[in-house]
């Protein structure tokens, strides 16, 4: 009696764990950002990722809010390693250090241009790493201290330049 009880009982169990649904995620859909390039255009805070990724609103948040749910799957901004300040955004660096979304290890650089792609940005930051990151810079801020952070400029060759 008691071998037919654990059977009926393992049986039992096993139909119940079929009927769950099934999680998981298809690393294909997993978009960890890299960087990350602001802009400004028609009063409105762009943003777009190294992943293709991209999004705009009013403010920060929403720019930031609406890449995610626009993202071609789950995208990753706890991974971005820097964050680009073009011509029109370079205000947004006080609304960086306080966006939860983003790591404090994350380096900001600034950006002597309108705009530049995010793929190029990752690999002439990739080539010349910056050091200063977001919570030194947000450090520095709080002492009263002026804010040094490294420029991409753009070179009459069609190239770019990293300079303090």
């Amino acid at each position: 009696m008691k071998h037919i009880f654990i059977i009926l009982l393992a049986a039992a169990s096993a139909a119940c764990f079929a009927q769950l649904p099934k999680t998981g995620t298809d690393a294909a859909k997993l978009l960890p950002a890299q960087t990350l390039v602001f802009s400004a255009a028609d009063g409105q805070i762009c943003v777009e990722s190294d992943t293709a990724a991209s999004g705009s609103g009013k403010t920060l948040a929403a720019a930031l809010g609406q890449m995610e749910r626009s993202a071609e799957g789950t995208l990753f901004l706890g991974t971005a390693e820097y964050l680009v300040l073009t011509k029109g955004t370079r205000t947004l660096l006080e609304e960086l250090y306080e966006e939860p979304r983003l790591r404090p290890a994350a380096k900001p650089v600034l950006c002597d241009a309108e705009t530049i792609g995010a793929k190029q940005a990752d690999a002439i930051l990739q080539a010349h790493p910056t050091q200063l990151t977001l919570a030194q810079a947000y450090a520095a801020a709080l002492r009263g201290e002026p804010v040094r952070l490294q420029t991409l400029r753009p070179v009459q060759e069609g190239g770019w330049l990293l300079a303090e």
